[in-house]
């Protein structure tokens, strides 16, 4: 049997000394830092990441079964297909929310970058 054991140090500092374990760009300026942080902004950002993780998810898993329906199947392209077939979720939107998190994601990270 292994055992491993590991060695965890703990420091306790004041909310002003911790710059010199931290880089400030890390800290909000509650501590001393410069990072810019509104929870109430970053958790309405991840309600809208999940939903686009879910419905996409959804989406793409959606796509595959009415694409493998329609390879077994030959359906006539002068008949419309069964509404049944049609994917749950509006593709555009979901695609629309990809691309405004991709931008999100970008502009705080070049943020980031140039501190």
């Amino acid at each position: 049997m292994l055992t491993i054991h590991a060695s965890i140090q703990v420091i306790l500092v004041s909310a002003n000394k911790l710059t010199r374990y931290i880089e400030p760009c890390q800290l909000t300026d509650d501590f001393g830092g410069s990072l810019d942080y509104d929870h109430s902004d970053w958790l309405n950002k991840r309600l809208v990441f999940e939903k686009f993780t879910k419905e996409s998810t959804s989406l793409l898993d959606e796509l595959t079964i009415i694409n493998d329906s329609e390879k077994s199947t030959s359906v006539d392209k002068d008949k419309t297909t069964d509404g049944a077939l049609l994917p749950s979720f509006d593709p555009e939107t979901v695609l629309q929310t990809g691309k405004y998190l991709f931008f999100f994601f970008c502009i705080k990270t070049l943020r980031v970058m140039s501190v």
